[in-house]
């Protein structure tokens, strides 16, 4: 599944159209949403974790796209990245839901192909990537935008 992000009235190929899986999306949605606390709303924090046409209007685009352009310039979203990261390998393993953690299964016949006879599956937030060359293009998409909708 993907998120596509359209421009309202793009000023250029580049703004007309970006696109993030929802994998990538998530993780870049939710650091637009601390770092731009001040123009998204809770309604539209949540709304655009959707595909259902929630956005932000031109200038508030452009005002998310220069505060993005000036955390990655300081180093703000590199430092996150490591730090997400940190968190990321911190977290212990899921157990899994195919054998219920006992590598068997339902019917205890055989080794639980999902987790390879581990009883555990990696932490399902790690399957969430963050990249700053990912916000990086996602504020150049904003500042020719002329705002955007996620369908």
């Amino acid at each position: 599944m993907g998120m596509d992000i359209s421009g309202k009235k793009p000023v250029s190929e580049t703004g007309s159209y970006f696109r993030n899986n929802c994998w990538w999306w998530r993780p870049l949605w939710h650091y637009c949403c601390v770092v731009g606390e001040e123009l998204i709303d809770e309604d539209t924090a949540a709304g655009c974790s959707y595909n259902d046409g929630n956005g932000l209007n031109a200038k508030d685009a452009a005002k998310l796209a220069v505060i993005l352009q000036a955390k990655i310039a300081d180093g703000h979203t590199k430092t996150w990245k490591k730090e997400r990261d940190l968190y990321l390998e911190s977290l212990p393993d899921d157990n899994c839901n195919m054998c219920n953690n006992n590598n068997r299964g339902h019917k205890k016949k055989k080794e639980c192909k999902s987790c390879d006879g581990k009883g555990t599956q990696e932490n399902w937030n790690k399957h969430y990537p963050f990249a700053v060359d990912n916000v990086e293009n996602f504020s150049k998409f904003l500042i020719d935008s002329g705002g955007f909708e996620v369908w």
